[in-house]
Order: C-alpha cells, then structure tokens, then sequence
C-alpha cells in the first residue's frame, strides 16, 4: 500500500506555510488561507482514516506472526521427537543400519521408512513454516515503517493546523450548526404554508358548504315548479273537457 499519493502541499514548506499563516488583510490572502485549511483538513482526515487501517493490519499480522511462531516451535519440538527415536531405534536417516535377522530386518525396515518419511515431512513443514516467518517478519516490519511514517505525517499536519489557528472540531461542528439552522428554516417554512394551506382549506370548504345550500334551494324551487306546472296541466285538461262538454250541448 502506498499512502504517500496524498495530493496535499509538500509538508517541507512547513516553515513558509507557519509564517504566512498570519491574519488575512485582503480578499485573496483570505481565501487562499481557506483553501490550505480545507487541505490541511481533508489531509488530517484521510491520515487518520489511514493510520487506523494500517495499525489494524500491524495487529493482525502481530496476530499471524505468532500463530507461525508457535507452528514453528510445535514442528521443531516434532523434530526433536522425531530425532530422538531415531537416536533410541539406532536408524541412521542417511544410512540405516543393515539388519542381522529376517524378522528384525522387516520391522527395523518398516519403523526406518515411517521415520524418515515423518523427519522428511516435519523438515519440509519446518522450512516452509521459516520461509513464512522470514514473510511475515518483513512484512511487519514493512507496516511498521509504514505506521511510523503515517504518525509522522499526522503529526506534521497537526502542527500545521495548530499555526493555520484550525480546529478540527470546529470545522465539522459549524456544517452541522448550518445543517441545523437550515432544518429549522424549512420547519419553519414548512409550518408556515401547512397554516396557509388550512385556512385555505377551511375557506372553501366554507364556499363549497354555502354552494351545497344554494343547490338544495334551487332544488326544492325546481320541485315546486314542477308541481305547479302539473297542477296547471290538469287545470288545462279539465277545462278542455268543459268546453268540449259545452260544445256539444250547444250543438
């Protein structure tokens, strides 16, 4: 891993960055200073975000390292065990012994081969075990460098956030102060219209109540002059029947 890509300004120019760290007095000294400071910030962030990662994995290779100690160790002590009864059964791992009988040959034969082919194993398992170790010790030491690296950086960049006057804290609690500002401008506004929106609403359904009203009048007028025009239909109807009556008695 390679944390040195930060794109951040070369943190030997600490010396030049201090002395112009200086209250602005113009514009452009202002904001090229706010400019450094969200670097120095994004910088800080992104150290210790690394910092964490890498201290994480110097713990689990410290965690592997001993795990392979130990494997290391235990094979050994296999080893030693091994040799041990090769030493009491009198076998030469190079060179075994020729046997004196037929009986003893076979078994001296047999306990020779299942040794050696155990020595041949714990010796493989014992130099791929040292070859891992050797791995693994290099590789820790490289995260270690690389640990020691990451604290420098960090350190440096506190320094310079300590001469730019820069507070880590206040920089992540004044967007948070905003955001929340902010939030309560919209409740506000959003408050606001939701009373707009009943008066509103209470405003037409006032209307629409007065229209209910005004329709349920026309209706009964209507009613009324539907049976009053039924009324005078049957008034015509009879008096059609009277003059037919009474032209029929003239004739």
């Amino acid at each position: 891993m390679a944390y040195g890509n930060i794109n951040i300004f070369s943190f030997k120019d600490s010396s030049s960055l201090c002395s112009d760290c200086r209250p602005p007095t113009r514009y452009g000294q202002q904001a090229e200073l706010k400019d450094q400071n969200q670097l120095l910030l994004a910088s800080n962030e992104e150290l210790q975000s690394n910092l964490t990662e890498s201290q994480q994995r110097v713990t689990a290779q410290e965690l592997q390292f001993n795990d392979l100690k130990n494997e290391n160790a235990d094979i050994q002590k296999r080893l030693k065990e091994c040799h041990v009864l090769l030493v009491a059964a009198k076998i030469d791992p190079v060179s075994p012994r020729p046997p004196t009988r037929y009986g003893q040959q076979a078994e001296l034969k047999d306990q020779n081969q299942l040794l050696l082919a155990s020595n041949e194993e714990l010796q493989s398992n014992l130099t791929e075990s040292q070859q891992r170790v050797t791995a693994q010790e290099l590789q820790f030491n490289n995260l270690k460098k690389e640990n020691a690296d990451i604290q420098k950086r960090l350190k440096e960049c506190h320094v310079l956030l300590v001469a730019a006057k820069i507070d880590p804290g206040d920089a992540i609690a004044q967007p948070c102060e905003n955001q929340g500002k902010e939030v309560m401008n919209i409740s506000r506004d959003l408050l606001k219209e939701l009373r707009d929106f009943t008066d509103i609403s209470s405003q037409q359904l006032e209307q629409l109540k007065a229209f209910q009203t005004a329709i349920a009048d026309l209706t009964r007028e209507g009613e009324h002059v539907m049976q009053e025009r039924e009324c005078f239909s049957l008034e015509v109807l009879e008096m059609e029947k009277a003059l037919e009556e009474a032209e029929q008695l003239l004739i």
